[in-house]
């Protein structure tokens, strides 16, 4: 079984985001589609047991081997999407996720957001899984991604990219001084994996943004169709 835990570099636990930037539009109230998506303030409807359980220990575990029901993910009943974390992002959530090849991925999360396929979202299963971590520098983040490129299958390319573009405008004010990449990792089973890496350089240190796709109501045997 693979083991790749990560979310510390360089024996300094990487510094996490106030904000999560997700990969698509969420149908959660707390998330707003501007350049992805940013949970701009913590979610205050009222919470299952276990979300209120995670935000009490900091602590969270989510077994991918098969698709996430609501239920597994704390999601209450009618609720149509939920954000999962403190304000300001601290302190953290330190979250490990198994994946159906029994492989684990640990991101140290400064929130998680669940969303909810568009149509009858108060019924349908979770669609994917959100996770936000920041790193305290370029350099850091590019370990970051190359550490568990190989066990997600993320194109080595693409991530050299984005750090090569990331560098070219380290330190720069400009407003439009952005550089994001999304590094689709290899598909395991009925679950797609990808990260979005985004640099921001006027506003502060790098954030990757962990999504987990399954596209809601999938089964190991029938996978959810691919994604556009």
């Amino acid at each position: 079984m693979i083991d790749f835990k990560r979310g510390r570099h360089g024996g300094r636990r990487l510094r996490r985001a106030a904000t999560l930037a997700g990969l698509a539009a969420l149908a959660v109230p707390a998330v707003l589609a501007v350049g992805g998506c940013n949970v701009q303030k913590v979610d205050r409807k009222p919470k299952s047991d276990l979300a209120r359980e995670i935000e009490r220990t900091n602590r969270a575990s989510f077994d991918l081997t098969t698709p996430l029901t609501r239920e597994a993910v704390g999601l209450p009943e009618g609720r149509s999407g939920m954000v999962i974390g403190h304000t300001g992002g601290r302190p953290p959530i330190d979250t490990t996720l198994t994946l159906p090849d029994g492989g684990r991925l640990t991101v140290v999360a400064t929130g998680i957001a669940v969303q909810i396929p568009a149509v009858e979202p108060e019924t349908r299963l979770p669609a994917n899984l959100i996770l936000n971590e920041e790193a305290e520098s370029l350099e850091a983040a590019h370990q970051r991604l190359l550490d568990v490129a190989d066990d997600l299958g993320l194109d080595r390319r693409r991530i050299e990219d984005w750090y090569g573009r990331a560098t070219e405008i380290r330190g720069s004010q400009e407003l439009d001084a952005v550089a994001a990449s999304f590094v689709r990792g290899a598909e395991r089973g009925y679950l797609r994996v990808g990260v979005e890496a985004r640099y921001n350089a006027p506003s502060g240190p790098p954030l990757l943004n962990w999504q987990l796709d399954w596209g809601g109501d999938a089964t190991p045997e029938t996978p959810s169709p691919a994604s556009s």
